[in-house]
């Protein structure tokens, strides 16, 4: 049966005003309605697509997307958030490997060390890309593409037996990491403001030492088939990306733009950063990152040659490397309290437990649990120091430059870490010694006197 066009009818729609119409029992304002809408027929939603504009549309898209996620503050999201955290310590998990694998291609002891380190050459450079491309795609997905990368990447050394696949598989290895290294200070930054932003840092810091800790332990778990099979720890990044991409709320929709408009948002806010300078305190803080990564790469890398070499041949230090992050997770859950309580006392804490690191390897190379309280120790500074400059940045640096901040901070945090091998064969070679713990009473005199030097610059601006 067809429907013949019908006049419009007058609807009761109430507004409050207190007049009585017929067709409502409250008193209402009449207003014109198609018949179509009244009685709801089909034509209903042919009229409204047809008359709807692209802001509507995408407004409606924007609001049913926010629809399907938590709260950003549940629990599920915050555990989402900082999942991705931990991949970001996950290049340093197949130390324990390294003499086995150094044994089995033949190479030097520097070129084994330097598959550990030479992925973050590579996230230097994509640090900085994945902030342009954030900016046009949004930090959701450069983070799961990125995890992703990671995740292909760190599996090939399983099936491959070639020092340079193995290498250019670390080199794209570093390449996925970089995607999402910078990214997830920015992602905490949208999502979560003031305290719960500085809790969330903190957390995020232990997140990476309980990464360290579990790929490690997989990883010497592993071991026991063959050091190939280490490397296939990497396989986790599979399911962390697609728990974050689930769950985590799409950051573009939250900013209120998308695709194009995005872009066009962050090449304009670009073009304003352009203009703002940087405060010279972010380069000291890239150089005090540079170094404090520098030292604690040269812990991690060296440790399994000299737990092997004062244990013997066939020793798996793998088990040791993985309850390395337990006092990191520690320091990491109680930086939010510390930085409460001490304030810039936090930071001086971290440089001084690096201290006592380097001196037990200095004074106790020969002591096998002097070494292993000092592996022990070194996953305590950063967690400290790091989230304190990353929180000091965003509340002094021009916000038109703080995406820029954070990215010189991560990018200097990888060439440290890159660096420490690099470091330790420049001190061998300087000092002509073959000890393996000659580069830690370098590293003792430089954070002396980086502790030396605040003092002094505190005592004379104090009042």
């Amino acid at each position: 049966m067809r429907f013949r066009a019908r006049p419009r009818r007058y609807d009761a729609v109430s507004d409050g005003s207190g007049r009585t119409m017929p067709g409502g029992r409250r008193m209402a304002t009449v207003r014109p309605v198609p018949w179509e809408h009244a009685y709801g027929f089909g034509r209903r939603s042919a009229m409204t697509k047809n008359t709807m504009t692209k802001g509507d549309a995408d407004r409606r898209r924007r609001d049913a997307g926010r629809r399907r996620y938590l709260p950003v503050d549940a629990a599920p999201v915050k555990a989402a958030v900082l999942s991705v955290s931990m991949l970001l310590m996950s290049f340093a998990s197949i130390n324990g490997a390294l003499p086995a694998m150094r044994d089995d291609l033949g190479v030097s002891t520097q070129y084994s060390e330097l598959m550990s380190t030479v992925p973050s050459v590579v996230v230097v450079v994509f640090i900085f890309l994945a902030g342009g491309m954030s900016r046009r795609f949004g930090c959701k997905r450069v983070i799961t593409a990125g995890m992703l990368i990671l995740g292909a990447a760190g599996i090939v050394p399983v099936f491959a037996a070639s020092f340079p696949l193995i290498f250019a598989s670390r080199l794209l290895f570093g390449v996925g990491m970089g995607l999402f290294n910078g990214l997830v200070v920015d992602q905490i930054g949208i999502l979560y403001h003031g305290d719960a932003r500085a809790s969330m840092l903190g957390l995020r810091a232990s997140a990476e030492q309980v990464g360290q800790a579990l790929f490690t332990l997989l990883a010497g778990v592993l071991l026991a088939w063959g050091w190939h099979i280490s490397f296939a720890i990497y396989a986790l990044a599979f399911p962390v990306a697609a728990v974050f991409w689930l769950i985590v709320p799409d950051d573009l929709s939250m900013r209120g733009g998308a695709g194009a408009a995005g872009g066009e948002a962050g090449e304009a806010s670009s073009r304003v950063a352009g203009k703002a300078r940087l405060d010279p305190i972010v380069y000291l803080f890239m150089l005090f990152s540079i170094a404090t990564l520098v030292n604690y790469s040269s812990v991690g890398v060296r440790f399994p040659s000299i737990a092997v070499g004062l244990n013997g041949e066939g020793y798996n230090p793998s088990f040791l490397l993985s309850l390395m992050p337990v006092c990191g997770i520690a320091a990491g859950i109680a930086f939010g309290w510390l930085n409460r309580r001490l304030g810039k006392g936090v930071f001086l804490l971290g440089i001084v437990v690096w201290l006592v690191v380097d001196l037990l390897l200095t004074f106790g190379a020969a002591s096998f649990p002097a070494v292993v309280v000092a592996m022990l120790l070194n996953s305590v500074p950063l967690p400290l120091c790091l989230p304190y400059l990353l929180n000091t940045l965003a509340e002094t640096v021009d916000p038109r430059v703080g995406v820029l901040a954070t990215s010189l901070m991560f990018a200097s945090m990888n060439l440290g870490n890159f660096l420490g091998p690099v470091v330790m064969n420049l001190i061998a070679s300087v000092s002509r010694s073959d000890s393996l713990t000659i580069p830690f009473p370098v590293y003792a005199v430089v954070f002396a006197a980086i502790l030396v030097a605040i003092m002094v610059h505190d005592a004379r601006v104090r009042p």
